[in-house]
């Protein structure tokens, strides 16, 4: 399922057009070789994201959120990882592109923010050089220029003094201002995608409102692309055009952002948004929990990876349920009958959640 019409932009530079996604992703499968087998990190998993639009990627930590997006620049690759399906950008599959070709797009026409900040950036060198490399990395400008671009940068993203923090290394930084920093230098070469993962991890309330804001105005002046990597459904609500929510490697809904918290399908769903204290009635005693723990990407059970922990599950689960559009724009992977779904999901104190 896609907000735009698939297909190829056939040709290799230049941007894809506002009628066909700028990525399209079909059957994407990541498996690790590991000692004790091999480890299903990604399964099938199918998503497109138009020019301009910010997708969202949801779900608990290791359910293949991660995996994904770095797969798409090539950093998952080694000699032990195994990639199929096609994830092709403005007309190039970056699943089977060159090292080469990988080099001249990361960084300039896809850029990605990662997690931690600190480890991410080069504790021995200033900041201002950092960014400056990526500039010339991709564009033959001088030191003198890069430099100067650089600081532009670290001002676009609201730090302050840029010329003197330019100069300055990484643990001189709070931990949102180092985020600040990587998001100058993912957007110094203004990309058409970005993928940011968790971007707003481990910052306080104020400062991580401060970075999506930023996120958000930086897409809308250039029309970029994101597709945000978060298990934050407070950050997906604020942010995101479509949610596609994963679980034991796979897609188990996708919709846009309105419908999926009005509406959700899957009762994996249900249980994510259940736990979110609600904001208006009763104060409830407890929150509602998912029992058990999500499975091993190295032991997936057979059919639906929820299985084990839905109390809704019935015989049909044992098979692999397909990711079904019961309306335009709305699918999910669950075998329960969409009216039955309705019945099931307010069960309980009314709230979202998973009642028995």
């Amino acid at each position: 399922m896609s907000a735009a019409a698939s297909g190829p932009s056939g040709h290799a530079s230049g941007t894809a057009s506002a009628d066909r996604p700028l990525l399209s992703i079909a059957d994407l499968a990541v498996d690790f070789g590991t000692v004790g087998g091999p480890v299903h990190a990604v399964r099938e998993v199918s998503l497109d994201i138009a020019p301009g639009e910010v997708v969202a990627l949801v779900g608990e930590s290791g359910s293949g959120k991660s995996v994904t997006a770095l797969t798409l620049l090539g950093l998952t690759r080694g000699p032990r990882t195994t990639v199929r399906g096609s994830a092709t950008f403005d007309g190039l599959d970056l699943l089977v592109a060159g090292d080469r070709e990988l080099r001249d797009i990361r960084g300039k026409r896809i850029a990605m923010v990662f997690q931690d900040p600190m480890s991410s950036l080069n504790p021995v060198l200033r900041v201002g050089v950092q960014i400056a490399e990526q500039i010339r990395a991709h564009e033959p400008v001088s030191k003198g220029e890069a430099l100067r671009r650089a600081i532009d940068a670290l001002r676009e993203v609201g730090i302050p003094e840029p010329a003197d923090r330019a100069n300055r290394f990484p643990h001189e930084f709070s931990g949102g201002m180092r985020q600040r920093v990587m998001i100058a230098m993912a957007l110094s070469c203004r990309p058409e995608l970005l993928l940011a993962d968790e971007p707003t991890t481990a910052l306080d309330v104020t400062v991580q409102a401060q970075i999506l804001d930023l996120l958000m105005r930086l897409r809308d002046e250039r029309g970029m692309a994101v597709l945000l990597v978060t298990h934050d459904l407070g950050v997906v609500a604020e942010t995101a055009d479509r949610v596609a929510v994963m679980y034991g490697g796979r897609i188990v809904e996708e919709a846009p952002v309105e419908p999926f918290f009005a509406d959700p399908r899957h009762p994996y769903s249900w249980g994510l948004l259940g736990s979110i204290p609600p904001m208006a009635g009763a104060r409830p005693e407890r929150l509602p929990t998912i029992a058990g723990t999500p499975p091993s990407p190295s032991a997936l059970p057979d059919g639906c990876a929820f299985r084990t922990r839905c109390p809704h599950a019935f015989e049909n689960c044992a098979a692999l349920p397909p990711l079904v559009d019961h309306d335009p724009a709305h699918a999910d992977r669950c075998w329960l009958p969409l009216e039955r779904k309705q019945a099931l999901r307010d069960l309980g104190d009314g709230r979202i959640g998973l009642a028995a």
